[in-house]
């Protein structure tokens, strides 16, 4: 969860310069490289350095994802597009405990981890070929999201403020 939050907060700061796509490629392929060494390193504090690094990794991953959700989905239909995301989000967590317990079960601890990170690598080769991370994966120049939004002109508050004293358009 730390590696996470400083992973997300990280892309917070630099995210502006990376390409969406990149970022998520690097986040995918990347994850699986600690998971994979987890399957050879029984030691605990050698867990808890590659689930650090793990969550590192993956930080850029909801940034991400919610800027897209959010330059996609059409506004009338926001609200529903984040509350099924944010649903499924949450029901992630149960289903994901119940698959994988079983797989510790018959697999041990490290042949699960060497499993889930095999399914993240075909997860981040298959994402290369998706058209979807490819379309507007590039910032817009001058797209700082940290960047301060210049109010609107001077013309265009006055019509606003007169439309909502009268009661609507002239």
């Amino acid at each position: 969860s730390a590696g996470l939050v400083v992973g997300t907060l990280g892309y917070g700061l630099v995210g502006h310069r990376v390409h969406r796509r990149t970022a998520i490629l690097v986040a995918l392929s990347g994850t699986a490289l600690p998971l994979i060494a987890m399957a050879t390193v029984p030691a605990l504090p050698w867990m808890l350095v590659l689930g650090f690094l793990s969550g590192l990794l993956f930080g850029p991953v909801n940034p991400i994802i919610n800027v897209v959700m959010q330059e996609r989905s059409p506004e009338r239909m926001r609200g529903r597009v984040l509350g099924v995301f944010t649903s499924s989000a949450y029901a992630a967590g149960p289903v994901g405990l119940l698959l994988v317990g079983p797989l510790v079960d018959r697999l041990g601890v490290q042949g699960a981890f060497m499993a889930l990170a095999l399914a993240l690598t075909a997860v981040g080769l298959g994402a290369i070929a998706l058209q979807a991370l490819a379309q507007g994966s590039a910032p817009a120049a001058g797209d700082n999201p940290l960047a301060a939004r210049s109010a609107p002109g001077p013309a265009k508050v006055k019509r606003v403020i007169y439309l909502h004293m009268a009661g609507g358009p002239p």
